[in-house]
């Protein structure tokens, strides 16, 4: 995998990217650049193509225009996995877990996908003690350590949700992409959510989708605003909060 040999290089540089289906535009000449470490949220009205982006940096979709960049490599036609293996990650707006067994099962399954903790454990039926010990670090920080053996369904909604964000920072990646991490939760789950997102930004780079305002400005370093899929703002938090334009897109003032 690739190391970072400038803090200052963009982690993802996005240039002039567009996605048309026909003649349907859903994305128009997107233009980005996510630093290292960053917490960086992605606002916009329903329907402005925030998650058609997210999936074309993902390789889920191919772009009709314009170049991808990561960790100064070009990614723009790159199959999912490898840019998994080159360390982007990805949670969705929908939890993806294995329901009906535990919460250290689904958290060994996430770590068979990376080669350096491989074992033959669904032959074998063994795992690493020292991934153990990792899965425990990380699940004290969210108080789940103590839930490892039920089984996921048995779990509130927000414990979920966490638990999602946990198996893909088990997998370090240089980048992860949240897709609406705070939907459907409540006041609590969304506060520990919040405290959970924020702490890991300090080792990954963070880049998630918030269809809230109030919370993304609250939460995020920089702040990119699409809109009719387009980047119509760009900044910190108190720039886009005093946006005339933003303010109408979003409040009707």
């Amino acid at each position: 995998m690739s190391k970072i040999h400038n803090k200052k290089t963009p982690v993802l540089k996005i240039t002039n990217l567009s996605k048309n289906y026909g003649g349907l535009q859903v994305l128009s000449e997107v233009n980005l650049q996510i630093g290292y470490q960053e917490l960086h949220a992605l606002i916009g009205p329903n329907g402005a193509g925030k998650t058609t982006l997210f999936d074309i940096i993902c390789g889920f979709i191919k772009p009709s225009n314009g170049t991808i960049s990561f960790l100064d490599h070009d990614i723009t036609y790159l199959p999912p996995y490898k840019r998994t293996h080159l360390g982007i990650g990805r949670t969705f707006q929908i939890t993806t877990l294995f329901r009906s067994i535990s919460v250290l099962d689904n958290l060994r399954l996430s770590l068979e996908a990376l080669q350096d903790s491989r074992l033959p454990f669904l032959t074998s039926y063994k795992f690493s003690e020292k991934n153990v010990e990792h899965i425990k670090d990380l699940l004290n920080l969210c108080g789940l350590w103590e839930k490892v053996n039920i089984p996921v369904f048995a779990l509130p909604y927000g414990l979920q949700r966490q638990l999602e964000i946990v198996m893909a920072l088990i997998q370090k990646p240089k980048l992860l992409l949240l897709d609406e991490p705070m939907a459907g939760l409540e006041a609590g789950g969304r506060i520990s959510m919040m405290n959970l997102i924020k702490t890991f930004a300090k080792d990954t780079t963070i880049f998630f989708i918030e269809h809230d305002m109030s919370i993304a400005l609250q939460m995020a370093d920089r702040v990119t605003v699409l809109h009719q899929g387009k980047v119509l703002l760009q900044g910190s938090p108190s720039e886009i909060q005093k946006n005339n334009e933003i303010q109408k897109i979003y409040f009707g003032r």
